[in-house]
């Protein structure tokens, strides 16, 4: 039985002269994984970035939904006045507006009350950052005879 022996190096011609391959990376090996490595991490970055900025959304929607529905159950409730309201800054948080708005409802014994919050970012821009809405209709009967609503002067019984 004839066994076969292949070199590691197996020999290169150039020029004439016979030249063993060296083993190894190049040049322009080692700066194209560079390149790629670095594209990589570009690409990871900004991922990251997108995730850090969608978490930052979802968190101030979270939290204008529930300033709306507190402001909401503070009308309902009579601590706010029940009348037309626009852009009030709350107490807590001057980036945070709030704002109400009363409109006849389909039926002549209700009225629509609608609740706007919004995170108004700073700067010169003032672009709204977040922004929510609720709408509740509320019967005439129910309100409280101490609130006098503009939009209802003259209809309620």
């Amino acid at each position: 039985m004839k066994t076969f022996v292949f070199p590691h190096h197996s020999p290169n011609v150039r020029n004439g002269r016979q030249t063993e391959r060296r083993a190894g990376t190049t040049l322009l090996e080692a700066l194209l994984s560079v390149l790629i490595l670095g594209l990589a991490l570009a690409a990871i970055g900004q991922m990251v970035s997108r995730g850090v900025q969608a978490s930052v959304r979802c968190e101030l929607e979270s939290e204008a939904a529930l300033r709306c529905q507190t402001k909401l159950d503070e009308v309902l409730s009579g601590a706010e006045p029940l009348r037309d309201v626009h852009k009030v800054s709350f107490k807590d948080d001057a980036q945070w507006q709030w704002g109400l708005t009363l409109q006849p409802g389909t039926n002549p014994d209700l009225v629509a009350v609608t609740v706007t919050v919004d995170r108004v970012s700073p700067g010169p821009s003032a672009a709204v950052a977040a922004s929510y809405s609720l709408t509740r209709s509320l019967r005439l009967s129910s309100i409280p005879a101490n609130s006098s609503p503009t939009i209802l002067t003259g209809s309620r019984r």
